[in-house]
């Protein structure tokens, strides 16, 4: 069973069931919400974890392939998944991640190094065009109400971008 505790596009959910095809594919958050959490907090995100859920969800004791992010991939995680054969990470950082304990289990660790780049760029340019244009100046007046021209309009060209 291959279990995703990272959110996808549901077209990218079919297609994961699909290439899977005789394995069943779980997708769903690591842990499940404690007995004290409220309604309010379970229906927020599924998938991002919260301090107060305590009990791991029991689909992951048969789980032998399970995708998540590298900051999930614990100890911890690993010792209440008894028949992982597989980690993926979803993010590129795999280095808190207990290799030495995936090494003895014989467990395998990918990562998804590269598949992050074009969406970096383009969040890159989004924020220089909207520093550079004052568009969260002008959200924020919006928001507000107001109309308001005190940012000042700049051009990104001629500008130096430092990474």
């Amino acid at each position: 069973m291959i279990y995703v505790a990272h959110h996808m596009q549901e077209e990218n959910e079919h297609r994961l069931q699909q290439g899977a095809r005789q394995e069943q594919v779980i997708f769903g958050p690591l842990r499940q919400p404690s007995r004290n959490e409220t309604v309010a907090a379970i229906s927020s995100d599924p998938f991002q974890e919260t301090q107060s859920q305590q009990d791991w969800v029991p689909e992951l004791e048969t789980a032998e392939i399970i995708v998540t992010g590298g900051a999930a991939i614990t100890e911890d995680l690993i010792s209440h998944c008894p028949k992982v054969r597989w980690y993926h990470s979803v993010s590129a950082g795999v280095d808190s991640v207990p290799h030495a304990l995936l090494a003895k289990r014989g467990i395998l660790l990918s990562n998804s190094r590269g598949i992050h780049g074009r969406p970096i760029g383009e969040q890159a340019l989004g924020m220089m065009l909207s520093f550079t244009r004052g568009l969260h100046a002008n959200l924020r007046n919006q928001q507000h109400k107001r109309w308001e021209r005190v940012y000042p309009l700049q051009e990104l060209t001629g500008q130096t971008l430092c990474i």
